[in-house]
């Protein structure tokens, strides 16, 4: 008897301590788009593919909570996903940036920011960048991964090898911007802090122009090996609709120039160049030949070398 008083207590103390003792509950989605997004990246969609559907959402969420940012998380959203949801959920109401320069004002002056100001808010940009290099493993030939910067900033690596596009978001200002490619190498030499750089500049300068706010999307591909044109094309397109762009660019890489701080940096001081250094250093470029009409402009030592996990 006196067992079976004890069982029935401790069953009326469970009980009464049931909401004390009750599992934490499962993080809630406040908006049906937020529940449409984790339920297409846990069904492996392509991150292209969830901000074009963005784009055409018509009932935004009003914010994003707590429990939105845990289950985005988990589901692996990727920064452009979740910036392009917070500008939703933003609304028509968030400031909107000044209109662009008067005509007679040069597109590049327009551009750049004077010195110690931040840029103007504009537009979230999507870029996705393909590199598809063409080179003999077995035969040694050594091809360095592609480096795109962004109006003098570093903004992605495409590294040797991979299948996939790189896709990275970021916000830029309204106005004209360039592109340039650079195939690099850098790697740490001896057991000292010293690096070996090889660094060598694509003619070819990408430059678009941003009028307004809007969705838009620049898709980059360096794809080597179609006899029929150059490898190098680009599209900008705008919710969804192409607006700029162009094919079958691109110079043998054999032929492009080798950047002069990084070969010079690669020289030990003290040590005389090789013949090889000094003919690159006969016909190379300077870091700030590359950027006309951008100021402030990074120094080269400033984004050689890009941010970790790039």
């Amino acid at each position: 008897m006196t067992r079976a008083i004890l069982l029935c207590a401790l069953v009326a103390a469970v009980a009464t301590a049931g909401p004390a003792l009750a599992a934490p509950a499962e993080p809630q989605p406040s908006h049906a788009v937020v529940s449409d997004v984790v339920r297409m990246l846990d069904s492996k969609v392509q991150v292209s593919v969830i901000l074009e559907w963005l784009a055409g959402v018509e009932d935004p969420p009003a914010g994003l909570t707590a429990d939105d940012m845990i289950l985005l998380t988990r589901a692996g959203a990727p920064e452009p996903v979740i910036l392009r949801i917070l500008e939703l959920a933003a609304g028509p109401t968030a400031a909107t940036p000044p209109p662009p320069a008067p005509a007679a004002t040069s597109p590049a002056a327009a551009a750049a920011p004077s010195a110690g100001s931040a840029p103007p808010s504009c537009c979230l940009v999507y870029f996705s960048i393909l590199y598809r290099p063409s080179f003999d493993s077995e035969a040694g030939d050594e091809v360095g991964d592609l480096y795109v910067y962004l109006d003098g900033n570093f903004l992605a690596r495409a590294g040797v090898g991979k299948r996939n596009a790189v896709d990275v978001g970021t916000s830029v200002g309204p106005g004209e911007h360039t592109l340039r490619l650079l195939v690099e190498s850098h790697a740490r030499s001896g057991q000292g802090e010293s690096f070996e750089h090889e660094s060598f500049v694509a003619p070819e300068t990408v430059r678009f122009t941003l009028p307004e706010p809007a969705d838009w999307k620049l898709s980059l591909s360096w794809s080597e090996g179609v006899l029929s044109k150059g490898p190098l094309g680009w599209t900008l397109t705008r919710d969804g609709k192409q607006v700029g762009g162009e094919s079958g660019l691109g110079t043998d890489r054999e032929r492009w120039p080798a950047l002069c701080e990084d070969i010079e940096a690669s020289v030990p001081s003290g040590q005389a160049a090789t013949g090889w250094v000094e003919r690159q250093l006969s016909r190379c470029v300077r870091w700030s030949d590359l950027w006309p009409g951008v100021e402030p402009l990074p120094s080269r030592e400033e984004v050689r070398t890009p941010p970790p996990g790039s």
